[in-house]
């Protein structure tokens, strides 16, 4: 018989209570993060699917104006996530894959208010627990893999779309399992057996790139610098505002990919001008805790993968970064 994954970081009591408090609601709103991935897209997308199949009116929504980006649009059921700033009126809700109230963007305020009624389903290092119930495992690949283990508890029927879901926060959170435990492999082959196509759905999500998208890379990467700091030395891209502004958020984000593992270098760092002046900037390092960075400027995240926003001009803010990195 093929083993089966299941998160042991979770408590059973815990995923009771989860269940018990979103079968008590008629309507159920499922956020995820602003500037969403394919773990926050494909766990809203997931959960809606769940919570449907028990009766349960569902609605999926990201606290943003912006539109999903086209490549989380393969992702079944991103279709019908919501892409807006007004929240409709629900019992309950269930947040994914927020390190923070602040991540769920337009939608905290629901968050916030329905705080007695709030599941929250994680697997940031810095999240605090700011739910009623919290499914929060640190050492899960994705907010994805500590899902699987509540639909099991909840008997939840495991189809093609919904492993789909699910295996999208899977591929992606790991790089297309180039980081994890033995786990992520094992929850794979679980849901390759349910009928994912692997190769559809990493090429959807991580591999297709259009002329366009190729132009953009090439002018982003004339911004790569190296900082110098008295401790660490960070190899940094620029994405300023006027070369992203019109353009696919996603593929600006694929971009920290080419500062994941940077050579002579302890800390790869994109910083992404998504507004004239205030900048998202992504880390990753495999040597420095740059969740503890990140929480500095109001930010979270992961030990080797974590983000902030912050204001100011290039060089201010890549003085900030470096001068925070000396003190970490």
């Amino acid at each position: 018989m093929a083993e089966t994954w299941d998160a042991a970081s979770v408590d059973t009591q815990a995923f009771e209570q989860a269940t018990a408090l979103i079968d008590a609601a008629t309507t159920v709103a499922v956020v995820g993060h602003v500037h969403p991935d394919a773990d926050a897209v494909g766990s809203v997308c997931a959960v809606v699917r769940a919570l449907q199949q028990r009766g349960i009116a569902a609605v999926g929504m990201i606290g943003q104006a912006e539109p999903l980006p086209s490549c989380l649009l393969s992702i079944p059921g991103a279709s019908e996530v919501r892409t807006s700033q007004e929240a409709p009126r629900v019992d309950a809700v269930v947040v994914v894959d927020c390190a923070s109230v602040t991540r769920a963007g337009t939608h905290a305020p629901l968050v916030e208010a329905l705080s007695d009624a709030c599941v929250v389903v994680d697997h940031h290092a810095t999240n605090p627990g700011f739910g009623a119930v919290n499914l929060i495992d640190v050492g899960a690949e994705s907010t994805t893999t500590v899902l699987l283990s509540w639909f099991k508890h909840m008997g939840i029927h495991m189809d093609t779309p919904l492993a789909t879901a699910l295996y999208a926060g899977l591929v992606t959170d790991t790089g297309n399992f180039r980081w994890g435990s033995p786990a992520m492999h094992t929850m794979a082959a679980e849901l390759i057996g349910l009928g994912v196509d692997t190769r559809a759905t990493t090429a959807a999500l991580m591999d297709e790139r259009s002329v366009e998208d190729l132009a953009l890379i090439g002018k982003v990467l004339q911004r790569v610098e190296r900082i110098i700091a008295e401790k660490t030395t960070i190899v940094a891209i620029f994405a300023d505002y006027d070369v992203i502004a019109d353009e696919d958020p996603s593929m600006v984000e694929s971009m920290v990919t080419f500062v994941c593992s940077p050579k002579n270098a302890q800390v790869g760092a994109l910083f992404k001008e998504y507004a004239p002046g205030v900048w998202s900037v992504s880390l990753r390092s495999s040597t420095v805790d740059v969740a503890a960075v990140a929480s500095r400027f109001g930010g979270g995240g992961h030990v080797c993968a974590s983000g902030y926003t912050t204001q100011g001009d290039w060089h201010s803010v890549k003085a900030s970064l470096a001068e925070t990195l000396d003190t970490i």
